[in-house]
C-alpha cells in the first residue's frame, strides 16, 4: 500500500522540485529545497531545506498536514518515524510534510567554534564570540524568514493549501505563516504554542505560575503530606540560598554517588517537570521530604530517568540546535533593549533596571539571577551583536478553524499564554489537557490531547473538554524513613508491614520507568537498582531499596491494561523475609518461610503509573 501511495503522489510531480525515496527510510520521499538566506539579496548565500513527506496510505488523498517542530532551532525530521507511524494509523488519507528549518537538523544547521571551545569563559562571553563568528548571517535566522521558507517548501510540493500541526515554538511561526499567507491554510492545530509576542526574557510567567501549577499538581487531595507544596519549595529555595544541599544518590548500577542540589539545580528539575509526567508526580513529596530533612527523595531526581531524559532531549545537538536556538531568541525576544543596539551601549543597565522596578516578590521563590541566568537565554544575547529586528506583525489572524491544545501542568507555555494566543483567531477553540505539561500530543498519557488533534486535522470537530479522569501517574507519597512507618497491609504486624513494603517498592520502581519508551536503568531510592526492558515489557529489580535497608529482588512483567504480575524476594530492614507474588488481576501473594497468605486488600498494587502505550515526543523546547 505504501508503494502505491508513493506511485500516486509521484505521478502528480510537483512543482519546481523532485521528490524521490529517501536512502534512509524509503518509504517517505526527500528533497532538498534551496531557498536565499537573506530574501532582500544584501547578505548573499543559499539555505537548503531539507524536506520530507509521509505519502497518504490510502486514497483519495484528503488534503497535507504540515509539521512544524519548537525551539527555536528544533529539528523536525527526526521526530518523523514514530510520527509517521501514529498518522498513518489515525489520517491514512493525509500526506504529512515537514522540514527541517534554517539552522536545524539537515537545513544549513548553524556551529559555532565559540560554542565548542575549551576555554574557561561565561556564557555571556561564549555567545559573544558566536555572534562574532557567525557574521551578518546571524540576522537571518528569524520567525520571519522561516515563514518564507514555509511558503517555499510549499511551493516545491505543488501549492496545496496546509493543515498545519505545530508545536511550541512551531506554533508562533505557523501563526505567522497564517497571517501572510491565509489563503495557504485550510487549518491551524497549535500544540502548546508561544506567543507572537515572544519569549519571556525575564521568566516572568513561568515563575508566576508555580503556585498554581503545584496546585494542579496536588489537587484532589492528591498531597496529603503537606498544606503547601509552594510554600514547602520557598522554605528549600530560602534554605539553599545559604547552602547546597548535600547527600546521595544511587546511579543505574546501583552505586553511591555524592550529590548536590544548588537553588539553580531546583529551579531547573522544577521547570523541566513539564517534559516528565513522573518527574512532575514525585516533585511535592520531594519537596516536603527534603524540608524534613531527607533529601534523598529530591537528590535522586536529578539523576533519574525522567530529569535525565528530558535534559538529554533538550541538548541533543541532531535535534535542538543551541547556535539557531541563540540567533532566533536573541533577534526576537522583547528584551529592554534593540537588537539592534551595540553591546557596550548599556544594555546591563537597562536590564537591571526593569529588574529593579519589578522587585525582587516578581521571582520569588528563586530571584532573578536565577530565574533569568536559568530558564532565560538573556544572558547569552547581553553581548550578542547587533542584529536587524524582524518589523512586529500587525495583522489580525485568520478565521480558519484554529485548535490550541495547552497542558494545565505546562511550566514554559502555560494556559494562560495559551488563552492569549486563542484569542488571536477569530474561529479558535482553546482545550485545555488535564494533568499533561508541555507538547501535550506527545506527553499527554490520557491520549486525549492526540485523539482531538488527529480529529481535528482530519475536519472533525474536537472534545469541548477532556473527560475528567483520574491522574493516570499518581502523585508520589512521602517515601517512609522505617519500616515502622508504614500501614499493615492485610496481616498484622511486621509481616503486614513487609507486604506494604513490597506494594510501595512496585510502586517507586513502575514510577521511575513511566516515562521510558525504550530500555531504562536506575538506581533505587536508599540503594540498588533496576533495569527495564521495553521489548520484553519486564522490570528487573537488584537490591532495590524504596524503604533504608529493604532489598527487593526479582522480576516484574508488565502486561496490557496496563497490569503488572512477578514475583519478588523481600528482606533487610526489619522485615520478615518473604517471597511476594503479584497476579495480574491485582492480587497479592506473601509467602514467608513454608507459610502463605493473601493479602486483604491486594488493590493496593497500583499499576496505573505505568503506560505501554507510546506516542511520539514532539518534544519543543523553549529556554
Amino acid at each position: 500500500m505504501v508503494a502505491a501511495a508513493i506511485g500516486a503522489f509521484a505521478s502528480a510531480p510537483p512543482a519546481g522540485a523532485a521528490f524521490a525515496p529517501c536512502a534512509d527510510t524509503p518509504t517517505f520521499l526527500c528533497e532538498t529545497v534551496p531557498v536565499p538566506l537573506d530574501r532582500s539579496g544584501a547578505v548573499p548565500g543559499t539555505v537548503n531545506l531539507a524536506a520530507r513527506i509521509v505519502p497518504a496510505r490510502a486514497t483519495p488523498v484528503l488534503g497535507t498536514v504540515l509539521f512544524l517542530a519548537g525551539g527555536p532551532g528544533q529539528a523536525a525530521t527526526p521526530s518523523l518515524p514514530l510520527l509517521a507511524a501514529d498518522f498513518g494509523a489515525v489520517l491514512p488519507n493525509f500526506n504529512l510534510l515537514t522540514f527541517d528549518q534554517r539552522g536545524t537538523g539537515r537545513s544549513g544547521p548553524l556551529r559555532c567554534p565559540a560554542f565548542d571551545s575549551p576555554r574557561r569563559e561565561s556564557q555571556t562571553e561564549a555567545a559573544a564570540r558566536c555572534g562574532t563568528q557567525l557574521g551578518a548571517a546571524r540576522s537571518f535566522y528569524r520567525t520571519t524568514d522561516s515563514v518564507d521558507d514555509i511558503e517555499a517548501v510549499r511551493a516545491a510540493v505543488g501549492g496545496p493549501p496546509l493543515a498545519v500541526f505545530a508545536v511550541s515554538y512551531g506554533g508562533r511561526v505557523a501563526g505567522e505563516y497564517a497571517r501572510r499567507y491565509p489563503a495557504a491554510v485550510s487549518r491551524l492545530l497549535l500544540d502548546s504554542p508561544t506567543t507572537p509576542s515572544g519569549t519571556d526574557p525575564l521568566d516572568l510567567q513561568r515563575v508566576g505560575t508555580l503556585p498554581r501549577l503545584l496546585r494542579s499538581i496536588c489537587a484532589r487531595r492528591s498531597c496529603p503530606f503537606t498544606k503547601s507544596a509552594f510554600r514547602d519549595l520557598s522554605r528549600l529555595a530560602k534554605r539553599l540560598r545559604k547552602r547546597p544541599l548535600q547527600g546521595r544518590a544511587f546511579d543505574s548500577r546501583g552505586r553511591a554517588r555524592r550529590v548536590g542540589l544548588t537553588l539553580a539545580d531546583l529551579y531547573g528539575l522544577t521547570i523541566s517537570s513539564d517534559l516528565a509526567a513522573s518527574l512532575r508526580a514525585q516533585l511535592p513529596s520531594a519537596y516536603r521530604s527534603a524540608v524534613g530533612g531527607d533529601p534523598d527523595p529530591l537528590l535522586r531526581l536529578l539523576v533519574s530517568p525522567g530529569f535525565s531524559a528530558g535534559a538529554a532531549q533538550e541538548e541533543k545537538v541532531e535535534e535542538l540546535n543551541f547556535v539557531t536556538n541563540t540567533a532566533t531568541l536573541c533577534a526576537e525576544s522583547p528584551f529592554p533593549w534593540s537588537p539592534a543596539s551595540a553591546p557596550d551601549t548599556g544594555r546591563d543597565q537597562l536590564l537591571n533596571q526593569r529588574v529593579n522596578a519589578l522587585g525582587v516578590r516578581a521571582f520569588r521563590p528563586f530571584g532573578p539571577g536565577v530565574a533569568i541566568g536559568v530558564g532565560t537565554v538573556t544572558p547569552a544575547c547581553l553581548r550578542w551583536p547587533p542584529v536587524a529586528p524582524p518589523a512586529p506583525s500587525t495583522a489580525p489572524g485568520p478565521p480558519v478553524p484554529t485548535l490550541v491544545l495547552s497542558g494545565l501542568e505546562d511550566f514554559r507555555t502555560p494556559i494562560e499564554s495559551a488563552r492569549t494566543v486563542a484569542a488571536g483567531y477569530p474561529n479558535a477553540q482553546l482545550l485545555p489537557i488535564p494533568y499533561a505539561g508541555h507538547s501535550v500530543v506527545g506527553t499527554d498519557p490520557s491520549g486525549c490531547a492526540a485523539f482531538a488533534g488527529f480529529t481535528f486535522l482530519a475536519g472533525g470537530t474536537p472534545f469541548a473538554a477532556c473527560p475528567a479522569l483520574p491522574r493516570l501517574i499518581p502523585v508520589a507519597p512521602r517515601a517512609p524513613l522505617s519500616l515502622r512507618r508504614l500501614k499493615p497491609l492485610g496481616p498484622r504486624g511486621v509481616r503486614g508491614r513487609t507486604i506494604r513494603a513490597a506494594t510501595r517498592t512496585i510502586d517507586d520502581a513502575l514510577a521511575q520507568v513511566s516515562d521510558g519508551s525504550g530500555p531504562v536503568r536506575a538506581g533505587g531510592l536508599r540503594g540498588g537498582r533496576l533495569a527495564f526492558s521495553a521489548r520484553a515489557r519486564t522490570i528487573t529489580l537488584t537490591g532495590y531499596q524504596y524503604l533504608p535497608g529493604v532489598r527487593v529482588s526479582g522480576k516484574l512483567k508488565v502486561t496490557a491494561g496496563p497490569r503488572v504480575s512477578g514475583r519478588l524476594r523481600v528482606s533487610g530492614g526489619g522485615t520478615v523475609p518473604a517471597v511476594i507474588r503479584v497476579s495480574a488481576n491485582g492480587r497479592v501473594r506473601a509467602r514467608f518461610g513454608r507459610r502463605a497468605r493473601r493479602s486483604l486488600a491486594a488493590a493496593a498494587v497500583r499499576v496505573e503509573p505505568f503506560r505501554l502505550v507510546r506516542v511520539p515526543r514532539a518534544l519543543a523546547i523553549d529556554p
